[in-house]
């Protein structure tokens, strides 16, 4: 077997003891172990859990494993490099020391906040409640000032600001509101191009409340309605919309997957920017998901009626649905993964190309060539067998011109 040297881009390589035996995709962390109804990621990929019914905050720096009781009660509603910022009633709370102590900020019924880091200025979207004025107010300060920016149109009952996010390129701002009343809600997906000075409409209606806002790592913008998905490759100048299931929650990995919760108790992932979904593994699972962030590690940890659980998105296990169209090369997940001794390794050309797949370990050592020839268009599969290998991580990566994508599988005894 040939053995030379190769570098996996963004994938860290470590090395994971236990995995000669089998075990569910998703794992318990150590606590809370109670109704979990919010995940935040800080700066140094430190987890921040929120919980019902109390709300008490608890925060773990070592991915799960321990946890520590803040003995505060919020929501939190960002973090700035490990900053923790928290809703209260008619304050916003700030704590520079993972909870230790706390400091009141600015007397704002907030309910959304988002940091932009290019400009190092904070934008928080505010509760029109107790006849306040639903507002967007900055800080460049880090919470110590606040101005006033923006006042969307007053409706004289519960409105609020659910989703804010500036753009990493020209930190154009998108703002999910809600207008509630005794008879009907209204929602309102708006976008500013000029800082925050003016604002324009780009959705509404009467069924569908923007939930979250993100961008992957190539700058498509996704917006999460309950039974849609607006997506945008140019920076919110057009949006296209796709149906879905049921979703609270969305969050993009480091490979520019993104990831919701789909059915009750399930995760969906997406290769191809929610056209096509793929049912992920759920095993080691049997409740209800409100929160799904992935950390910088593409760990994907899950907030669930019964605390906090966690998966390795570099190890996901396609349960159903391939993705069958041709757009674009792509190297899919293999299956079965984790596996033994055999598994089938699929993947897609949309040209006539140059085709490489390889197998490496976890030292970046080449082990087998898979594939090394012309290949028209289509798509592709193959069996690899590893009877003669240890057990344990392993990566192969497909070339196809210019194209190379990298994925990890592991091998079980």
């Amino acid at each position: 077997m040939k053995r030379s040297k190769t570098v996996f881009g963004f994938l860290s390589v470590v090395f994971i003891s236990s995995l000669c035996n089998a075990q569910n995709f998703w794992q318990p962390t150590n606590g809370p172990n109670n109704w979990v109804t919010g995940l935040s990621l800080t700066e140094s990929n430190n987890i921040i859990a929120n919980t019902f019914p109390w709300g008490n905050l608890f925060y773990s720096t070592d991915s799960g494993v321990f946890w520590k009781d803040l003995n505060v009660q919020g929501r939190v509603i960002e973090t700035i490099n490990d900053s923790i910022f928290v809703r209260g009633d008619d304050l916003v709370y700030v704590s520079n020391d993972t909870g230790k102590t706390w400091d009141s900020t600015g007397a704002l019924y907030a309910f959304s906040l988002y940091y932009e880091p290019t400009t190092q200025v904070i934008y928080l979207g505010t509760n029109a409640a107790f006849s306040n004025s639903c507002d967007i107010y900055t800080s460049t300060d880090f919470g110590q000032n606040w101005e006033w920016l923006y006042t969307f149109p007053r409706f004289y009952c519960g409105q609020f600001i659910t989703a804010l996010y500036v753009t990493k390129k020209n930190q154009v701002i998108l703002v999910g509101e809600v207008v509630n009343n005794q008879i009907s809600s209204r929602y309102t997906f708006y976008i500013s191009r000029d800082h925050g000075q003016t604002f324009s409409v780009i959705n509404q209606e009467y069924t569908n409340c923007v939930y979250r806002i993100i961008e992957d790592e190539s700058s498509n913008l996704y917006a999460l309605l309950e039974f849609k998905l607006m997506v945008s490759t140019d920076e919110g100048q057009n949006w296209t919309t796709r149906s879905i299931s049921s979703s609270e929650a969305l969050d993009s990995d480091y490979s520019g997957r993104i990831f919701r919760t789909g059915d009750v108790g399930g995760v969906k992932y997406s290769s191809d920017m929610g056209i096509n979904w793929i049912e992920m593994d759920m095993s080691g699972l049997n409740s209800g998901i409100k929160d799904i962030i992935i950390d910088k590690n593409n760990r994907i940890f899950l907030a669930t009626y019964e605390g906090v659980y966690k998966g390795e998105a570099d190890s996901i296990v396609v349960s159903a649905g391939e993705i069958t169209h041709v757009n674009d090369s792509w190297l899919h997940q293999n299956y079965p993964n984790p596996f033994n001794p055999s598994t089938k390794i699929k993947y897609s050309v949309p040209k006539s190309s140059q085709v490489q797949i390889k197998v490496f370990d976890v030292l970046g050592n080449e082990i087998e060539t898979l594939v090394n020839e012309e290949k028209p268009a289509g798509t592709y599969e193959l069996t690899w067998y590893a009877e003669v290998l240890p057990c344990g991580v392993y990566f192969y990566q497909l070339r196809a011109g210019e194209f190379v994508q990298t994925r990890k599988m592991i091998l079980i005894k």
